[in-house]
């Protein structure tokens, strides 16, 4: 399929979708596994001479419908891809700001954000799973929410913090770091 061709599923994105979803929000970002809002909100493509791939910005979700249910129904969520033998690594709650062109900034709508181990959840399986997500959520009022998923593995530090922050001061890193 070429790189800009429709995608033949309603759940397969493409290859520049999946690399620069995340653009800016770190300096190794993950790459998109699948996102509930795929077809009503198509990912740009830059063109023109000089084109600029937007960057984002991940912040906190505060003052929506979302805070005051959170600890409601994200056990909930867990319960649920638990269920569907989605083995998940974190579950997160974030507002992405898209930064275009002349410093324009755009705040997103609430993602509910889940990693899952690589390799072991397919975007036809996200897919699936995002409906129920997003009906818990509007039951508990929260509405116009994105369910977004991406690979990614919670690594234990050896040592903890506390271990980290002694090598790091052994190198001569600042201790605010941390």
């Amino acid at each position: 399929m070429a790189a800009d061709a429709t995608p033949a599923h309603p759940y397969i994105i493409s290859d520049y979708e999946r690399i620069n979803y995340y653009t800016g929000i770190s300096r190794n970002p993950p790459e998109l596994l699948y996102r509930s809002d795929l077809l009503e909100n198509p990912f740009p493509r830059p063109t023109g001479r000089f084109p600029h791939i937007p960057t984002k910005t991940a912040n906190g979700v505060f003052n929506t419908p979302l805070n005051p249910v959170w600890s409601t129904v994200a056990p909930q969520i867990c319960e649920f891809l638990k269920a569907q033998n989605i083995r998940y690594s974190s579950v997160m709650a974030a507002r992405f700001a898209t930064n275009g062109k002349g410093g324009r900034s755009t705040l997103g709508p609430i993602v509910i954000w889940i990693a899952v181990h690589p390799n072991a959840t397919s975007a036809k399986n996200a897919h699936d799973a995002s409906p129920e997500i997003l009906a818990l959520l509007r039951a508990h009022g929260v509405e116009g929410a994105v369910v977004e998923w991406y690979e990614g593995a919670v690594t234990r530090l050896w040592g903890g913090l506390a271990a980290l922050a002694r090598s790091k001061a052994r190198e001569g890193a600042p201790s605010t770091m941390f």
